[in-house]
């Protein structure tokens, strides 16, 4: 299937204005190349940022914060091809701000796979997974409901490019239930011929479905 293929130096895509909703899921089909293992690149690839408000310095959880899925940013925690998502609600001092943080494992390079991160505010819960397996469940509580672009392929002001291919993105302004979370990840399954993961096998990173 066609894909659009990121460089990780330069590229990266840029939406018009998008409103938000403070529930969110995002699902997407990616794979990274192999220049995501250069030990010179830049940590902290973004495949997608919500962009929004200028960074805050005085954090405030009631002001909307901005959805992020890539690669940590943070240089000690950076990891190439290990997925995080997030909403940044700002910043308390140096230390930030980041409402329902999931980190997965290193996916590995020139394997697709389905990222879903389903952000639901009104339940105060976020789950990150990747080929139908959720990497934890963890409390959300910081709003989103902007309107901003939305940037694909790299951070809103950091010079962080994804490094590899998206075939798919779908953004949905609410909480997807537990049935249409698995049955857009079936609908993308099939397309790209992406097998999903059963309990007990060894998937993503090599990380054991329990």
């Amino acid at each position: 299937q066609p894909a659009i293929r990121f460089d990780g130096q330069s590229d990266y895509l840029l939406t018009t204005p998008l409103a938000t909703t403070d529930d969110q899921t995002v699902a997407f089909v990616c794979q990274f190349s192999a220049s995501a293992l250069d030990k010179s690149r830049r940590w902290g690839g973004q495949i997608i940022n919500y962009d929004g408000p200028p960074s805050r310095y005085l954090s405030d959880t009631l002001e909307p914060g901005v959805l992020q899925i890539g690669e940590p940013l943070l240089e000690h925690e950076f990891k190439p091809t290990l997925l995080t998502a997030q909403v940044f609600a700002g910043f308390i001092g140096s230390a930030t701000v980041e409402s329902g943080r999931v980190d997965a494992t290193p996916v590995g390079i020139d394997l697709p796979v389905i990222v879903t991160y389903r952000y639901d505010l009104t339940n105060a819960r976020a789950t990150l997974s990747i080929n139908g397996r959720p990497f934890n469940d963890t409390r959300a509580f910081a709003p989103q409901a902007i309107t901003s672009r939305k940037i694909i392929g790299r951070h809103a002001w950091m010079q962080n490019f994804f490094h590899g291919d998206l075939a798919e993105l779908l953004i949905f302004n609410k909480a997807l239930t537990s049935e249409e979370l698995a049955q857009t990840v079936r609908y993308l399954a099939d397309k790209y011929s992406i097998k999903l993961e059963k309990a007990g096998e060894t998937g993503a990173g090599g990380a054991t479905v329990q």
